[in-house]
């Protein structure tokens, strides 16, 4: 009886142990960055990442690398090494271009990434939204030559790409269609024609 009532009191105490347990999840983002948005979005990430071993308190380091290359500590947590955090975060990507998000743990508070990465690195390509402004047309007459039509950007310099009809010499109805690229974003499209000469 008395072995039965020892091993009765292990396993009432192995039931706490497990009831007590946290479940160890994988560091990594939680809501992830997005691969593309817009200058000027407020962007609102989360992570879960583990303490790094040391003389508790070990930290947490968010950081952002702008796209002029300058990385900017955006959140720090204290903990006990071993256990994970959970943190969340908004930066506002100010500035055309590629942004890069990354997560380190720090045995201190340090102004530059040096530590482990622990979450990243994740980049995020801010575009400027544009629009299209056309010119040519939009009714040009028959008269056996080439007629075309073109397009700039508001801001200027916005590249793109072109599709549909943009140079024609037959009479007819066309649409020209530009797609921004690379670091910027927007859409648009022109109906143009070109008309039967008077007899």
């Amino acid at each position: 009886m008395k072995n039965a009532s020892q091993a009765l009191r292990m396993l009432a105490l192995v039931g706490l142990t497990l009831a007590g347990a946290t479940a160890v999840m994988a560091d990594g983002w939680n809501t992830a960055p997005p691969a593309t948005t817009a200058v000027g979005s407020l962007v609102v990430v989360n992570e879960t990442a583990t303490y790094p071993a040391g003389t508790p308190p070990t930290y947490i380091h968010t950081w952002i690398r702008n796209p002029s290359g300058t990385w900017i500590r955006i959140s720090i947590a204290g903990g006990t090494p071993g256990t994970q955090g959970t943190m969340g975060y908004s930066y506002t990507l100010n500035a055309q271009g590629t942004w890069t998000w990354e997560v380190t743990g720090e045995t201190s508070i340090v102004s530059t990434p040096g530590g482990n990465i622990r979450v990243g690195p994740t980049n995020t390509v801010a575009q400027t939204p544009v629009t299209f402004n056309f010119s040519g047309g939009p009714t040009f007459t028959y008269d056996g030559t080439a007629k075309s039509v073109t397009a700039t950007t508001t801001p200027s310099g916005g590249t793109f790409s072109q599709t549909g009809t943009w140079s024609a010499t037959n009479v007819g109805s066309y649409t020209a269609t530009a797609t921004a690229n690379g670091n910027y974003t927007g859409t648009g499209s022109y109906n143009w024609s070109i008309a039967a000469a008077s007899t």
